[in-house]
């Protein structure tokens, strides 16, 4: 589970097959949003392997983009499951002319892979000699958030679940 910023709407709750998939937005940004967060839930018995989920993310998106950079973040063991964080970078998505990074977080667990992503739109591309104006203080606390967020399994003392504070 993941922390879902206060107030954000959910605009997508659906459900096909093996496939859960959950996405929030501020609100008033509804029909157009500059920041999502999006959940999705898998199940299945050949679950993939998260490094390998997260390249071929970012080669799909690198080749939306006209400047694009993947930041490797973190890739190891969280609570016992395999798990990686990436930050995405595209400096000018081509369907949309606008930057979007994304950082985002796969977990393989026993018989769910999960991946939470966090957007951020921007409203334009910098110019040649600049950097992207992107919001550090926004993506150090959803790193924060992120490291907080973790698969569990109550059953097995492997993988257990945390006590939250009431």
């Amino acid at each position: 589970m993941t922390e879902i910023p206060a107030g954000w709407a959910k605009i997508r709750d659906s459900k096909l097959a093996s496939l859960r998939i959950a996405e929030y937005v501020p609100p008033d940004t509804t029909t157009k949003w500059t920041e999502k967060l999006t959940i999705e839930a898998m199940q299945g018995d050949d679950l993939p392997d998260p490094l390998v989920v997260l390249e071929g993310l970012a080669r799909d998106q690198a080749e939306l983009c006209e400047g694009f950079k993947s930041e490797p973040i973190f890739a190891g063991y969280e609570n016992g499951y395999q798990t990686v964080v990436k930050l995405l970078i595209c400096y000018e998505n081509t369907r949309t002319g606008k930057p979007i990074v994304t950082m985002i977080k796969s977990i393989r667990g026993n018989s769910s892979f999960y991946t939470v992503s966090r957007f951020w739109r921007i409203d334009k591309p910098p110019a040649e000699d600049e950097d992207l104006d992107i919001d550090q203080g926004a993506i150090a606390a959803w790193s924060n958030i992120l490291s907080k967020t973790y698969a569990c399994d109550s059953s097995v003392s492997e993988h257990p679940c945390k006590q939250t504070a009431a």
